[in-house]
């Protein structure tokens, strides 16, 4: 860990990343980039996550108050459950594939703001051109660390954003099949065999 930073780029929200990590088995990472993107945080040397303001200025200002104008305007959509935590600047649901209603999409779509279907049972709906890929790239030019010295990993369809930014970049043994289609071409992502951490 002297010359190899971690950076968690992940849909979960710092809560649940404090809970995964308490226990001592996943390491803690450096910094954080969680939800789909819309957080981005330093974690202190006594694990504490603190967003870092001015990364996240473009994230509060493309979100403004769109939370329960999203709720209302979703609320009668088939194939949706929302999800129950205390997101700041994007919302998740539960999503039924059999049941789901692709009127959804041109609803966000109008609204604004873009949305993100994942693992075929997961959809976001998220701040203007803001997910993963962006938020990373951000945050790699606040600390000053080139691209190409960066290897991103992931697996599902909300990964899409940061494995195909060009930085060195693994799809691990487990991927989704949607996401391994839409990388098929980018000769800078390695298709590992091995899953999850087995594949990085």
């Amino acid at each position: 860990r002297d010359e190899i930073g971690l950076v968690f780029v992940t849909g979960r929200d710092p809560a649940f990343l404090e809970g995964l990590c308490a226990d001592g088995f996943v390491p803690w990472p450096d910094y954080v980039v969680g939800d789909v993107g819309t957080t981005i945080a330093s974690v202190d040397d006594d694990h504490l996550l603190s967003p870092i303001d001015e990364l996240e200025a473009e994230i509060v200002a493309a979100w403004g108050d769109a939370g329960s104008r999203v709720q209302a305007a979703l609320h009668r959509i088939r194939g949706l459950r929302l999800q129950s935590s205390g997101f700041r600047h994007r919302l998740s649901y539960d999503m039924d594939p059999e049941e789901f209603d692709p009127a959804a999409l041109d609803i966000v779509a109008g609204m604004g703001l873009d949305a993100l279907i994942s693992a075929d049972r997961f959809f976001d709906v998220l701040p203007k051109d803001v997910s993963k890929g962006p938020s990373l790239l951000r945050l790699l030019t606040h600390l000053g660390v080139p691209n190409e010295r960066c290897l991103v990993a992931g697996d599902t369809l909300n990964d899409l954003s940061m494995l195909s930014l060009g930085l060195p970049a693994v799809a691990v043994g487990n991927s989704e099949p949607a996401l391994l289609e839409a990388l098929k071409d980018q000769d800078h992502v390695h298709f590992a065999s091995g899953e999850g951490a087995a594949g990085i």
